[in-house]
This record gives structure tokens, sequence and C-alpha cells, in this order.
């Protein structure tokens, strides 16, 4: 990949992305190359950049987030910031796409990160995906108020209302049945729930 002839790198400038293994890193202009990416992964013809043709794919062409660009000597690559080489490993490896969506819900989980997440996209200038973090912290927030409010009635119908909570939506299953005995009958009736 050619460098930018801006004397001031891209923020992406030789950020590394792990691919099967493989370290993939960004130009002065952070881009990726994903036909290198596709080469080096060995992928079949399917995969290659030029076979993504998703919806998504199409909407981050148009976003000029994925464009063709050339080597030194004619050939033509994909080259593609960031978010599109996420979205590209995505497609080409599902370890991949689960560690990314792992990686969201573990900061979905703990509040005070999800709090510096979305601070930080506020000054990256993604208001509108630090809105969405929020919402998220928030439900959360209210889901755990409610199992605070649940956990405190000790009248022997406990394992009833956190099972009408987790019927609700209040409750994920998981941890209705961490706060439910395994020996309950509410214990089984949350396992053979079926929404």
């Amino acid at each position: 990949m050619s460098n930018s002839s801006n004397s001031k790198n891209h923020k992406h400038t030789d950020h590394i992305i792990i691919i099967e293994d493989h370290a993939f890193k960004a130009n002065a202009d952070g881009m990726w190359n994903l036909t290198e990416i596709w080469q080096t992964l060995k992928l079949p013809k399917g995969k290659a950049p030029s076979e993504w043709k998703t919806k998504s794919a199409q909407r981050l062409t148009r976003q000029v987030k994925m464009r063709a660009a050339r080597y030194a000597n004619g050939h033509e690559y994909k080259a593609a910031d960031k978010q599109a080489t996420l979205k590209y490993a995505g497609w080409i490896s599902e370890d991949f796409e689960d560690t990314v969506y792992a990686a969201f819900e573990a900061i979905l989980e703990m509040p005070e990160v999800a709090t510096v997440v979305a601070n930080k996209m506020v000054e990256l200038g993604y208001n509108k995906e630090a809105e969405l973090i929020e919402r998220q912290k928030d439900a959360h927030r209210y889901a755990m108020g409610e199992l605070k409010a649940i956990s405190s009635r000790v009248d022997g119908q406990q394992p009833a209302r956190i099972y009408e909570a987790f019927k609700r939506g209040n409750v994920t299953k998981e941890l209705a049945l961490e706060m439910i005995s395994t020996t309950s009958v509410w214990y089984k009736r949350v396992l053979a729930f079926e929404a």
C-alpha cells in the first residue's frame, strides 16, 4: 500500500488488526489492504474482497470507507478503513466476529466501562452510537435495580418473583438461574420457558 503524501499521518496509521493469528497493519492513510488479508489467509475466491457484496459492504463503499486502490505496479487492491476492515474480518472469520461481539457485551456488562467508552465515542464524533451505548447502560441499570428490589423481599415468594421478572424480560435467563436454587420448581420453569 502506498503512503500518504500528507506530512501528518492518520490516527489509525500503523494500527494492527489480528485475524486468524496474522497481524495486518494500516498504512499512513489509516487504511488496510483487504486483498492482502485475503491472500495471506489463503481464503477461497468466494471470500475475496471483490466478492464481498453484502448490503453492509455496499454501504461502506458508498460511505467511502472502502475503495479500489493501486500498487505501484498498477495492480488493483481493495483498501478499507478500520470499520470496513473489521466488518470484512467478521465476514471471512466467524471466530473474529464472535470475539468482537463478546468484547462489546463485556463492555455493556460493566456500566463504568460503558460510560468511558461512550465518552470516548463522543470525543471521536460518534454521537449517535454513543447514545445507543448510554441507552444500553441505562437499561442494564434499571434491570439491576429491579433485581435488587426483588431480592430484598424474603417472604418465600422470591423465586416466583424472579421467574415473573424473567418472563417480563427484566431479568436474563442466566441471571434468573443464578438467583434461584437449582432444587426449586421455579428453576425448572425458567429452564423450560420458551419465549
